[in-house]
């Protein structure tokens, strides 16, 4: 099965509290972008080699051809697969490879995941994270959909906190080949965020077109969390659009993306310039497609453009017709 993983931008982050738990309370308007990660999962029964992890049986193999992120049980899409087949397993034993039609040789001997990777790792897109959100909602298919978009996404928040949203947006994206799933009707493009991310209620998306620039760095979000609360940095209440008090942290200890910012706020004619997420990936957003195009074009032999920053130019938030 054939999916495609959408990564996401932040129109606003902020972050109202953190729990006894140690787990902070957002609230965040997040929205799709073009930009994305493709992955193809198939249940196979030959017996495989080089695994990451095996559920009730089931071997997990993860493929990917540039190597540049773990390829262990860590990853985040063999964690995603690996939730939903353990739950599969709890709930329906070996009543859950029953169907002869999906399953003509009964239960297979491994699942394999192969990505082909374009978004960037710990860049604020939820590039890892829309990796697992789609490789349980491929699994979930696989397994003739023993569980709803709300379930799943209820799944993914021991995972991650961005999980619930990639999961019900990703699901949205890829609906003409998540057929069966119920629930999927109420999925969406963007959404107001809350809690710790299990809090996801899907809203009118704000049609943008986004110049996204990486400088090359990676940014670690539990570590933006831990600097946020050194600081005693909090949100007020919630954060207007086109705001993120993350800010704040990563841009006074990453100078790659303070300089980045910078450069495109002073060079670009976008009507906002932030970073999205943790960073340090930084989102210039126009209403205007024209006008963003030309700004894109003109990076190309821009002299104030570093050689190691990385450039996207991508479509957020379009409504499906």
């Amino acid at each position: 099965m054939k999916l495609k993983a959408y990564g996401k931008i932040n129109l606003s982050l902020g972050v109202t509290g953190m729990r006894d738990n140690g787990y902070h309370d957002i609230y965040s308007v997040m929205q799709d972008i073009d930009l994305h990660d493709n992955i193809d999962i198939r249940f196979v029964y030959e017996k495989l080699n080089n695994l990451c992890c095996t559920v009730d049986g089931v071997a997990i193999k993860f493929c990917m051809d540039d190597c540049t992120i773990p390829a262990d049980e860590t990853n985040l899409a063999v964690r995603g697969a690996r939730a939903v087949l353990s739950r599969a397993a709890d709930d329906y034993g070996e009543a859950l490879f029953s169907n002869t039609v999906q399953f003509p040789e009964g239960k297979p001997a491994g699942l394999i995941i192969s990505l082909e990777k374009n978004l960037p790792s710990a860049a604020g897109l939820a590039g890892g994270t829309a990796d697992g959100a789609v490789t349980m909602l491929a699994v979930n298919s696989l397994l003739d959909n023993p569980y709803s978009l709300r379930e799943l996404m209820d799944m993914g928040i021991s995972i991650g906190s961005d999980f619930p949203y990639s999961i019900m947006m990703n699901a949205c994206r890829n609906s003409g080949e998540l057929q069966g799933l119920r629930g999927i009707e109420e999925g969406g493009r963007a959404a107001v965020v809350r809690g710790i991310g299990e809090s996801v209620e899907p809203c009118p998306p704000v049609h943008t077109y986004v110049i996204l620039m990486n400088p090359g760095v990676g940014v670690s979000t539990a570590q933006v969390y831990r600097g946020l609360d050194e600081m005693n940095i909090r949100s007020a209440g919630e954060e207007e659009l086109y705001s993120n008090i993350m800010e704040r942290y990563t841009l006074s200890v990453c100078s790659e993306a303070a300089d980045l910012m910078e450069a495109m706020k002073k060079n670009l004619s976008a009507e906002h310039v932030m970073m999205s997420g943790s960073g340090p990936s930084i989102a210039a957003c126009y209403t205007d497609r024209e006008k963003a195009e030309k700004d894109f074009i003109s990076l190309e032999n821009a002299a104030w453009v570093h050689d190691s920053w990385k450039k996207w130019f991508v479509e957020s938030g379009r409504r499906q017709i």
